[in-house]
C-alpha cells in the first residue's frame, strides 16, 4: 500500500485549508480566497491560493459540490491535478445559467478527491477479446437508458 498523504501550502492570507464537512465524506471542500463572480453563460478560472503535494500513483480530482452546482447550475472543467504539479491550484467553473454566480471570500466552491490512478502504459495489440457479457454493446445496450 502506498503511503497516502496530502500536503497543502497556503499561498495567501485568505487561503483556507481544504476540509471535510463530515469525517466520512469523500471530498475535501475548497474555498475561494477572494470575492468572485462567474458571469452568466460564462466560465472563470479561480485560483484557490493553495499548492499541494501528494504521492505518485494518485491524482487530485476537482469536482462540483452537489448543492452548489445544482442550485447555481455550475459545472467544473480542467478537473485533474497531477502529482507532479506544484503551482497554484484552480477551480474552473462554468456557469450554465442566465444569472451571475457570486461567491464571497471564504465560501465553498468545489471539492477535491484524492484517488489512486493507474500509471502504466497502454499495450498495442492486434485484437481485443469481445466475447464478454456485454461485448460490443454501446449506449443503452444494458437496458438502462
Amino acid at each position: 500500500m502506498i503511503n497516502t498523504y496530502l500536503r497543502v501550502q497556503l499561498l495567501s492570507d485568505t487561503a483556507k485549508m481544504p476540509v471535510r464537512a463530515n469525517p466520512e465524506d469523500a471530498g475535501l471542500d475548497v474555498f475561494t480566497p477572494k470575492d468572485v463572480i462567474v458571469k452568466a453563460q460564462s466560465d472563470l478560472l479561480i485560483p484557490l491560493d493553495i499548492r499541494v503535494e501528494f504521492p505518485k500513483g494518485f491524482a487530485l480530482i476537482t469536482q462540483e459540490k452537489s448543492g452548489i452546482s445544482t442550485k447555481k447550475k455550475l459545472d467544473i472543467g480542467a478537473k485533474i491535478i497531477d502529482s507532479n504539479y506544484r503551482g497554484n491550484c484552480h477551480v474552473h467553473l462554468f456557469n450554465n445559467s442566465d444569472i451571475d454566480a457570486e461567491f464571497k471570500c471564504g465560501e465553498k466552491i468545489a471539492q477535491l478527491l484524492l484517488v489512486p490512478i493507474w500509471c502504466g502504459n497502454p499495450i498495442k495489440v492486434e485484437n481485443i477479446d469481445t466475447n464478454t457479457s456485454r461485448g460490443e454493446g454501446g449506449f443503452g445496450s444494458t437496458g438502462n437508458i
